[in-house]
């Protein structure tokens, strides 16, 4: 069932890799804002992991949106507000969940000045 909610899965089944695993799961969960699924086996439970991990930050910069597509999403939304008569913004709970819900106002600025 997992599989079809979760952005990312993974099973901890080598000690010496898991540190990376679940910095991966934790990862994409930020960037991706959904639930992740990490498979943890009973004879996992008592294993060590190597501690050092943990002075490593996480790296959870977001992947660069690719320009001529980004470019081309911006080009058909302005298009369509400039063309409507009473152009309204709806904004939902997702602005949370990706973490531009501050940009809201600005958003609903900009397109009653259109």
């Amino acid at each position: 069932m997992f599989e079809s909610i979760s952005c990312y899965s993974t099973k901890l089944s080598d000690a010496s890799q898991a540190a990376d695993q679940i910095d991966d799961a934790i990862r994409q969960c930020y960037i991706q804002s959904r639930p992740v699924y990490i498979a943890l086996p009973t004879d996992m439970v008592e294993k060590k992991v190597d501690g050092l991990r943990l002075k490593t930050k996480l790296d959870l910069s977001y992947p660069k949106n690719n320009e001529d597509q980004e470019n081309y999403a911006v080009e058909q939304v302005l298009k369509h507000l400039h063309a409507a008569k009473n152009p309204v913004v709806l904004v939902d709970a997702c602005t949370i969940r990706h973490r531009v819900h501050y940009n809201s106002p600005r958003v609903d600025y900009l397109a009653n000045s259109i």
